[in-house]
């Protein structure tokens, strides 16, 4: 429950940060996550825990997470969720520049 900015006096100390995801409908994670990256420029590992689900793989690595808590996931099928989508209109923590500026 907490929020990405009140880790922000740490953040430099920190080698893992942990985003737990109490449902998949639940999307504060991943804006923790963006603003952990891109605000306060966090590059330790940002690991996703919870109520998440394989087809939001693509998109959680987007926002910046790099670990994941799979739980009982077939770790192949997973693997391949991470290639879901191979382009992307919107910029993010993984390609600062939208599509139209990349064009």
């Amino acid at each position: 429950e907490d929020e990405a900015e009140s880790l922000a006096e740490d953040i430099d100390q920190l080698a893992l940060i942990a985003i737990e995801f109490p449902v998949f409908m639940d999307g504060r994670g991943f804006s923790n996550a963006a603003i952990l990256r891109q605000q306060f420029n966090y590059r330790g590992e940002l690991r996703a825990v919870g109520g998440f689900i394989r087809d939001q793989l693509c998109y959680l690595s987007r926002c910046g997470f790099n670990a994941f808590d799979l739980g009982g996931e077939d770790l192949e099928a997973a693997l391949h969720s991470l290639q879901d989508l191979n382009e992307f209109y919107q910029a993010s923590s993984d390609q600062p520049k939208p599509l139209f500026r990349r064009r």
